[in-house]
């Protein structure tokens, strides 16, 4: 039961931050409310923060440091970026696919409204990636750290795979899932 509420904590503060987030880009409170809606009535967050699983925390803490890291590189504060840092290592600590989140954060580079501010972003994003990677490691502490990388591998899927058969995995997955949502949540 523990884990479920926690799981539904986390889909809220992703709730919380997606409408911070689009409140951040487009300086709307409709939109902002209207994001905060959508992602709530999406069949991810529904699947995700029943099944309390960890992707909903893992969400939670990629969208922050996606906000965190914004925050940082349009007001080039290093305060930002240590928070940032901070919810990427947690991101890294609850899963190790956090790592596509440090590997997005030069696509923030766009936001920066003045060319010569880049000379102040990359560092600040180095000191995310830095802080980030030190939380990562401290699981190198465990005796079990390697198990870590040969489980990503149950993920991950060679090019031949993918090039001879694409739907492989999608499409029974699909099927299921609709099974799912209508077992499991009310289908209105």
């Amino acid at each position: 039961m523990a884990a479920r509420i926690e799981s539904v904590f986390c889909g809220l503060g992703t709730m919380i931050g997606v409408s911070f987030l689009s409140y951040l880009l487009f300086k709307n409170k409709k939109v902002a409310l209207i994001s905060a809606f959508l992602y709530a009535l999406s069949p991810f967050t529904f699947f995700f923060d029943r099944m309390a699983l960890v992707d909903s925390m893992l969400s939670m803490f990629g969208v922050w440091t996606f906000i965190l890291a914004y925050l940082s590189f349009t007001t080039e504060r290093l305060d930002y970026a240590m928070l940032a840092g901070f919810t990427l290592g947690a991101a890294w600590l609850t899963k190790s696919p956090a790592l596509f989140f440090a590997l997005m954060l030069p696509t923030l580079w766009l936001f920066i409204k003045k060319p010569k501010s880049l000379v102040k972003v990359i560092p600040l994003t180095l000191v995310i990636v830095i802080i980030g990677y030190a939380m990562y490691n401290i699981l190198r502490l465990g005796p079990n750290f390697e198990l870590i990388a040969s489980r990503n591998l149950d993920y991950v899927w060679s090019l031949s795979h993918v090039l001879n058969s694409p739907f492989d995995p999608l499409k029974p997955w699909l099927l299921q899932s609709w099974q799912w949502i209508v077992m499991m949540g009310r289908f209105p």
